[in-house]
C-alpha cells in the first residue's frame, strides 16, 4: 500500500492512560505501479541470493496486480491499482511507470526464464517508443500529452534520471532479443542527456550506469581473439543478469504454475492478444464469398 500514517503520536492522547482506546491508523491502499515495480524488483533479488523461490510468489501477485490488472492497448499500464482507482480516474502513459514495470518484468524473466514477462516488457516500451519519443528532442517525455491539456501541462518534459533508466531498460532488451532498435534507440536517448549530466552532479548517477551498460554492451559485441571473448562473455553474463543481480533460480519453476494452478494473468492476457491477431490475420487472408 501507499502508506500508513502510525506516527508515534497518533494512538497517543493528553493522557497517555486513554491511548490504548485510540482508532487504528488510516491506511492508504492506493498501489502504485512505480512503487510496486521498485519492491518486487528486491523481492526478485532476494529470491535469487537466497535461492528460495517462495519469495517470489508475492512479487508475482504484485506485479501482476498491477500491469494485467491496468494495462491497456496502447495506453501502457495506469498509474493507480487497486481500491478506488476507478476507470475515470485512472491516470496512464507515464514514462516512470512503464519503465519501473519494464525493468522488474525482465528480472523475472531472468529468474523464472518465462518468455511471458519478456514479452510484456517488450509491450511496454514499444509504448514509450510510439507514443512518448519527441525526434526533436531525442529523449522520452515524462507522460502522454493530450490535445485538451491546459497551462504547464502543454509544455514537455523531459526527465533526465527516468530517460538514463529507459535506456537501460532498451539495452537489456536488446541483448535478450537481439533487435536492433533497441539499442539504437538507447543510445540517441544518452546522446541526448550528455550535456545535462553534468550540471546533475552526484545525481548523474544513473547516466554513469547507463553508459557502464552501453560499454558492457558494446564490449561484448565487439570482435576478438577466442581467450579474449570468453574472458568478455563471462564479464558480460555476470554484468547483464539483471540490474538487481537476478539470476536464473535452480528449478526454473514458475511460483504460481504448479500441477493443478493458474497460469499467470500477464500469460493468459498475452495469449489471448495473439490469439486474436492469428484470427485478424485468417479473416485478412481468407478469400471473399462470391454473392449469392
Amino acid at each position: 500500500f501507499a502508506s500508513q500514517r502510525a506516527d508515534p503520536g497518533h494512538y497517543r492522547g493528553a493522557d497517555r492512560r486513554t491511548s490504548a482506546a485510540g482508532a487504528p491508523p488510516a491506511v492508504d491502499r492506493a498501489l502504485y505501479a512505480d512503487r510496486t515495480a521498485l519492491m518486487v524488483q528486491g523481492w526478485a533479488r532476494a529470491a535469487t541470493v537466497l535461492g528460495d523461490e517462495t519469495l517470489l510468489e508475492d512479487a508475482v501477485d504484485a506485479l501482476e496486480h498491477v500491469v494485467a490488472g491496468t494495462y491497456e492497448r496502447g495506453g501502457g499500464i495506469a498509474h493507480r491499482a487497486g481500491e478506488g482507482a476507478g476507470e475515470a480516474g485512472l491516470v496512464r502513459g507515464l514514462l516512470g511507470d512503464q519503465v519501473a514495470a519494464s525493468g522488474a518484468l525482465l528480472d523475472f524473466h531472468v529468474v523464472t526464464e518465462r518468455d511471458v514477462y519478456l514479452d510484456m516488457a517488450q509491450e511496454l516500451m514499444h509504448f514509450c517508443m510510439h507514443r512518448l519519443w519527441d525526434d526533436a528532442a531525442g529523449a522520452f517525455r515524462d507522460r502522454v500529452h493530450a490535445d485538451d491539456d491546459i497551462g504547464l501541462l502543454r509544455e514537455p518534459v523531459y526527465p533526465f534520471a527516468l530517460n538514463c533508466d529507459a535506456a537501460r531498460v532498451l539495452l537489456r532488451l536488446a541483448r535478450l532479443t537481439g533487435q536492433p532498435r533497441f539499442h539504437d534507440r538507447a543510445v540517441s536517448t544518452l546522446a541526448a542527456q550528455t550535456g545535462a549530466a553534468r550540471p546533475h552532479g552526484a545525481d548523474a548517477a544513473p547516466y554513469a550506469l547507463a553508459l557502464q551498460d552501453l560499454a558492457a554492451a558494446r564490449d561484448a559485441a565487439a570482435p576478438c581473439s577466442t581467450s579474449r571473448r570468453k574472458s568478455r562473455a563471462v564479464r558480460s553474463a555476470h554484468h547483464h543478469r539483471s540490474p538487481t543481480g537476478c539470476s536464473p533460480l535452480p528449478h526454473r519453476v514458475h511460483p504460481r504454475d504448479e500441477q493443478g494452478g493458474q497460469r499467470p494473468s500477464l500469460e493468459l492476457l498475452l495469449r489471448r492478444r495473439c490469439r486474436r491477431r492469428a484470427l485478424l490475420r485468417a479473416d485478412a487472408l481468407r478469400p471473399a464469398q462470391p454473392a449469392a
